[in-house]
């Protein structure tokens, strides 16, 4: 657990100084690359969701849903 308090406030640390300063943490440009593709990901993520609720209805043990994560990530690469 130590280190995982550690590792927090290590993440914590630059956000206080940049609250406490008033400074913004990331670059318009920043901001652009983590958050431009968060449509496309929600759209990718909620189509997987139905067909794994879909498949998941019928579930039994023979039911096999490793060919939804392979559809999710070949969509994805197009």
């Amino acid at each position: 657990m130590l280190t995982i308090t550690k590792t927090l406030q290590g993440f914590l640390l630059p956000l206080r100084q940049a609250a406490r300063d008033g400074k913004p943490i990331l670059t318009d440009v920043e901001i652009h690359k983590l958050f431009s593709v968060c449509e496309l990901l929600h759209q990718i993520h909620s189509a997987f969701l139905a067909k794994l609720e879909a498949r998941l209805a019928g579930w039994t043990w023979e039911t096999c849903i490793a060919d939804l994560f392979i559809d999710v990530v070949r969509s994805s690469i197009r």
